[in-house]
C-alpha cells in the first residue's frame, strides 16, 4: 500500500519531522536536493547547457541547494523569479550559500537556449492562479526544446487536487518527494508531470497522527491480499457468483464478466441470462451454470434460487432497459441485500427511478462518468473534475461503496480511506472492460474477502492485468478477454 497525500498533510508531516522528530528543515532540504541531482545523473538528458528556475518559496530553496551540490559537475545557470530583497530564511540562506559557491545567477535568460530545465518554482505551495511573469515563465519553459524535471511537483499544478492553475509546467519528470501527491495521480495533473519518480528523504507519515493520509493505493504487493487457494479444497470452498447479465443484442457482457469470475479464483459461476445470450454463453463458457428467460417470460422463482445460492451477484451488464430487465433489477435489489455489484444498465435502470437508489446501501456500484451523470444528475464534465469528492458524497449519501471508473478509478466507501487506482493504461478503454472487472470483484466477494476490500483489490487487479495484457497485445490492439487471461496468469502465480 502506498499513501497518497494532499498539500496540507504533506506539510503537517514535514513540520512534525522538523519540530518533534529533530530533523531539520535543512537537512531534508539537502536530502530533497540531493535526490534531484541523483534523478538529474539517472535521466540520460542532456545536461551541457542546464537552467533552475528557483522561486522565492521553499521549493526555490530546494533548487538553490540542487544548484549549489551540481555546481562542481553541470555549471548550471540559477534564474530567480524575484528579487533578493523578496527572500527569507532558509530560501536566504540556500541563496547565499549557492553564491559563495560560485553558482552563476543569470537575470534574462533564453529558455529556448537550454537543454535541460529544472523548474523549483512553486512546488506543492501554490494556492493561486499563475499570471503575470509567473505565467511568461511558465509558458517559456513549456515552449523551449529541453527537457523538464520538475522538483516536488510541476509548477501551476494543484498539489491535492490535480487542477490546473492558469497554466502548468509540463515536466519529463517529477521527482517528489517522501510520497505522491494527490495532484500527482488525478488528471489533468498526472498529465504535466511526466514519469513520477517518488524519492526517499527521511520523512514518515506514519509516526504523525495528525497527518492521516485519506487516500492510498496499491502495488503488486498487495495482491497477497487475496486468500491462497487451500489443498483440501471444493468448488464450494471459493463461493458462487452470479451474473445477471446480457440481452438480445448483447450476449458479451455475460460471457466476459462470467469468464472473469472463474478466471480470478471462484468456485461456481451461474449466468441469469436472455435466452439470446445463453447459447453463446454455454458454447463459449461451458464450465458456468447457465439459466435463461424470454421476452415477456421471466420465471422469478428460477431467479430467486439463484440469488439465494450465490455468495456474490453481478447485476447488470449488457442487461438493457426492457420492462423485463426492470422487472430483474427490482427483484434483485429487493433480494440480494450486501452482495451485488450494481453496473451498467442496472444503474441507468436506477438512474431513472430515484426510488430504487435506497437498496444501494452496503453494496457495490460501479458506475463509468456518465452513468454516475445520469445518476445525480450532473455533467460529466463536473464529475471529473471532483472525481474523489463526487466518489465520497456517492458513498456517503448512499451508504454503498463506489468505484468511480475513470482513468484514476476511485473507491470509496463510508468511513474509510479512499483508493486511488494508478495501475492500469488506455488500452483498457474498450468495450467489455467494465463487465470484466465486475465479475472479478464478485469472484473475491465470494473467496471471502470483505466487499469494500474487493472493490479496491478487484480495481487494482483489473488494471495490473490490463497491463500484462498491453506487454502482450499492445494498448491497441488487447480486449477485454485478454485482461481476463492475464487475470488467470496473476493468480497463476499466487504460489
Amino acid at each position: 500500500m502506498k499513501l497518497i497525500l494532499t498539500a496540507e498533510q504533506m506539510r503537517l508531516i514535514d513540520n512534525f519531522t522538523s519540530e518533534s522528530i529533530g530533523v531539520s528543515s535543512a537537512v531534508l532540504m539537502e536530502r530533497a536536493a540531493l535526490a534531484c541531482a541523483e534523478e538529474i545523473k539517472g535521466s540520460g538528458f542532456d545536461t551541457s547547457k542546464m537552467l533552475i528556475v528557483c522561486g522565492t518559496g521553499n521549493n526555490g530553496a530546494d533548487g538553490l541547494a540542487l544548484a549549489r551540490i551540481i555546481n562542481r559537475f553541470y555549471k548550471p545557470d540559477v534564474y530567480l523569479a524575484g528579487t533578493y530583497g523578496d527572500l527569507r530564511g532558509l530560501v536566504k540562506s540556500q541563496y547565499d550559500s549557492a553564491a559563495r559557491s560560485k553558482v552563476k545567477f543569470v537575470t534574462d535568460p533564453d529558455f529556448s537556449s537550454y537543454t535541460l530545465i529544472i523548474d523549483a518554482l512553486f512546488g506543492i505551495g501554490l494556492s493561486r492562479e499563475l499570471s503575470g511573469n509567473f505565467a511568461k515563465i511558465v509558458n517559456a519553459v513549456n515552449e523551449s526544446d529541453a527537457k523538464v524535471i520538475a522538483v516536488d511537483m510541476p509548477s501551476g499544478v494543484d498539489a491535492s487536487s490535480g487542477k490546473i492553475m492558469g497554466c502548468a509546467v509540463k515536466a519529463d519528470i517529477t521527482v517528489s518527494f517522501a510520497y505522491t501527491k494527490l495532484g500527482q495521480v488525478l488528471f489533468p495533473g498526472a498529465d504535466y508531470c511526466g514519469e513520477l519518480h517518488v524519492r526517499d528523504i527521511g520523512i514518515y507519515a506514519e509516526l504523525c497522527d495528525k497527518a492521516n493520509a485519506s487516500a492510498y493505493t496499491y502495488t503488486q504487493k498487495d495482491l497477497a491480499l487475496i486468500p491462497k487457494r487451500r489443498k483440501y479444497s471444493n468448488k464450494g470452498s471459493y463461493g458462487r457468483v452470479l451474473v445477471i447479465a446480457g440481452s438480445e443484442n448483447m450476449s458479451g457482457a455475460a460471457l466476459l464478466s462470467a469468464r472473469a469470475a472463474y478466471k480470478s479464483g471462484c468456485g461456481l459461476v451461474e449466468v441469469f441470462t436472455h435466452s439470446a445470450s445463453a447459447q453463446v454463453v454455454k458454447n463459449a463458457l461451458p464450465e458456468a451454470i447457465v439459466t435463461s428467460y424470454s421476452n415477456g417470460r421471466v420465471d422469478m422463482s428460477a431467479l430467486h434460487r439463484a440469488i439465494s445460492a450465490a455468495s456474490a451477484v453481478v447485476l447488470g451488464p449488457g442487461l438493457s432497459k426492457s420492462e423485463d430487465a426492470k422487472r430483474i433489477v427490482k427483484y434483485t435489489l429487493e433480494s440480494a441485500q450486501g452482495k451485488l455489484i450494481i453496473d451498467a444498465d442496472a444503474l441507468n435502470i436506477i438512474a431513472e427511478n430515484h426510488g430504487l437508489l435506497g437498496y444501494l446501501k452496503s453494496n457495490i456500484v460501479t458506475p463509468h462518468l456518465g452513468e454516475m451523470a445520469r445518476l445525480i444528475n450532473k455533467e460529466v464534465s463536473e464529475i471529473a473534475e471532483s472525481l474523489v469528492d463526487t466518489a465520497r458524497e456517492f458513498s456517503r449519501t448512499h451508504g454503498c461503496i463506489c468505484a468511480l471508473k475513470d482513468t484514476r478509478t476511485v473507491v470509496t466507501a463510508p468511513a474509510q480511506p479512499v483508493f486511488i487506482n494508478t495501475a492500469g493504461n488506455s488500452g483498457l478503454a474498450k468495450g467489455g472492460s467494465g463487465d470484466t472487472l465486475t465479475g472479478i470483484i464478485a469472484s473475491l466477494i465470494s473467496q471471502g474477502i470483505e466487499p469494500s476490500e474487493s472493490a479496491r483489490l478487484g480495481v487494482y487487479l483489473h488494471a495490473y492485468a490490463g497491463d500484462l495484457a498491453a506487454d502482450e497485445h499492445g494498448k491497441y490492439s488487447m480486449l477485454a478477454s485478454d485482461v481476463a487471461e492475464a487475470v488467470g496468469r496473476i493468480m497463476d502465480e499466487m504460489k
